[in-house]
Parts: structure tokens; C-alpha cells; sequence
């Protein structure tokens, strides 16, 4: 585990909030490299809605989804 002190942690710029996401939680400085803190609770919770709801929608003719498609 990475421990990085609350004074080098700032706050997610605005462009990271944009698109409904919103799962970055702020940017940590460790050693010169930059962290991106990530919320992992709206980060699965905006892939399961994104499976799920790809899930109800057919696929287009030609077009297989899922581990078959792999």
C-alpha cells in the first residue's frame, strides 16, 4: 500500500469531473511522479451500468458481444 500525506494531495482538476464519471478523487504527488486517486465504488458502479445496460441492447448484425467476441 502507498501512503502519500494529505498535503500532497490536490484536488481533481474540473476536465477529470466532466462527463458524469466523476470517479477521480484527487491527485497525489509521490516521489516527482503524479497518482491519480480513484473512487472505486463510482468507478465499478459506472462499469456494471455500462455492462448491464449493454447487456439489454442487441448487438448489430455482424457484431457478437461478451467473452465470445474475444
Amino acid at each position: 500500500m502507498l501512503k502519500i500525506a494529505s498535503t500532497d494531495i490536490e484536488p481533481p482538476p474540473a476536465v477529470l469531473q466532466e462527463g458524469g464519471l466523476n470517479c477521480v478523487t484527487g491527485l497525489g504527488k509521490y516521489k516527482g511522479r503524479l497518482i491519480m486517486l480513484l473512487d472505486m465504488n463510482k468507478l465499478l458502479e459506472f462499469s456494471a451500468q455500462n455492462t448491464s445496460s449493454e447487456a439489454k441492447t442487441p448487438a448489430p448484425k455482424g457484431e457478437a458481444r461478451g467473452a465470445a467476441a474475444r
